[in-house]
């Protein structure tokens, strides 16, 4: 329980320190809520029931901070934005060139967007790919079949702006298709760090 015993000594330094955590509860929020649009855009019901248990959680714990601490609630701040139809900006224009349905569900960083969409196929594979199997020592045995099934089982779904692809996240590695969905390069690794957490969805 969230009381005046959390905040022994007030002063500017631990009004700074509570606006932080309030900043830090506002985020947790907005990326529990992008993890449940995504259960939910992909029928991971049991996630999705989780993930609603877990913000009714955190938004009981922000009001019991916000009173405690004596800070205004600024639930604007856990909004998610980027949900629904592409826009017509021009770093999200290739996606309007993607053959099938694909909805933006929230931004992950600067330079990649979460979204969904339908299991695509691949449908060809890049000269990149093809100069990895030879040359890359750890992607030799990666196969096309091996390719797929990181598509096919994948936790996340980045699209790259800088890049204009989409990558496929997945417990076994991630894949990395073009608007065209053909296969830049695959990579048979586990989940790099930077990706664990979010989708491990802790």
């Amino acid at each position: 329980m969230i009381g005046p015993q959390d905040f022994p000594y007030w002063h500017p330094c631990s009004a700074y320190r509570a606006t932080q955590k309030m900043r830090q509860i506002e985020a947790t929020v907005r990326s529990v809520k992008r993890s449940k649009i995504g259960y939910e855009a992909c029928g991971a019901t049991e996630k999705a029931t989780a993930a609603n248990i877990s913000l009714r959680r955190l938004n009981s714990k922000y009001k019991e901070f916000s009173e405690a601490a004596g800070l205004p609630m600024q639930k604007e701040r856990m909004k998610v934005t980027y949900q629904g139809d592409i826009t017509d900006s021009k770093r999200f224009a290739p996606l309007k060139e993607y053959d099938g349905e694909i909805k933006l569900i929230g931004k992950f960083s600067d330079r990649q967007y979460e979204v969904s969409l339908e299991t695509p196929s691949i449908a060809k594979t890049r000269v990149h790919f093809q100069d990895n199997l030879k040359n890359k020592e750890d992607r030799k045995t990666l196969t096309l079949e091996e390719s797929q099934n990181i598509i096919n089982n994948r936790k996340l779904v980045l699209y790259q702006t800088d890049r204009q692809t989409l990558k496929f996240l997945s417990d076994n590695g991630y894949a990395v298709l073009n608007m065209n969905k053909e296969l830049v390069t695959a990579v048979p690794e586990k989940l790099r760090s930077k990706y664990k957490k979010y989708l491990e969805g802790k």
